[in-house]
């Protein structure tokens, strides 16, 4: 009886590191050239003495490009409140685009808010700017 007890638990506690291990690598689903710059941004939260997000929190997905994988924006925004005091400004946040075809940035732009709309066949950004010459509700560009 001792055995099977014995047995239960560890079986219990398997499945316990089994369900830890599954979920844990959420970071490792990135492709390297977006966890790269990400953890800059983790590591701005830490030196304010802030707890970064997961780095899954920057990203959002599309494709952008067309080759069937997914690109990803990273948006400064969503991290912690030094990420928004170091990369925000009256015209929105610093969002980075990785497509995925070239493997690393193709570039950043300020945006209040963004989001990833189909036009047709193709994905497309339909982006929220701020600043003076868009006024208190921003413009969509």
């Amino acid at each position: 009886m001792a055995f099977l007890k014995a047995r239960k638990t560890k079986v219990a506690a398997l499945a316990i590191c089994s369900s830890f291990i599954a979920h844990k690598p959420m970071a490792a689903e990135l492709p390297p050239y977006v966890t790269g710059p990400i953890s800059g941004f983790i590591y701005d939260c830490r030196q304010a003495g802030q707890k970064p997000p997961d780095p899954r929190a920057y990203v959002s997905t599309g494709d952008l490009d067309g080759d069937g994988k997914p690109d990803h924006l990273v948006d400064s925004a969503k991290g912690c409140d030094a990420n928004r005091q170091l990369y925000c400004n009256a015209e929105g946040c610093v969002i980075d685009i990785y497509l995925s075809s070239t493997g690393d940035s193709r570039g950043s732009f300020r945006a209040k808010s963004f989001r990833i709309v189909k036009r047709g066949t193709k994905p497309t950004l339909s982006i929220v700017k701020g600043g003076d010459k868009c006024g208190a509700t921003g413009c969509t560009v």
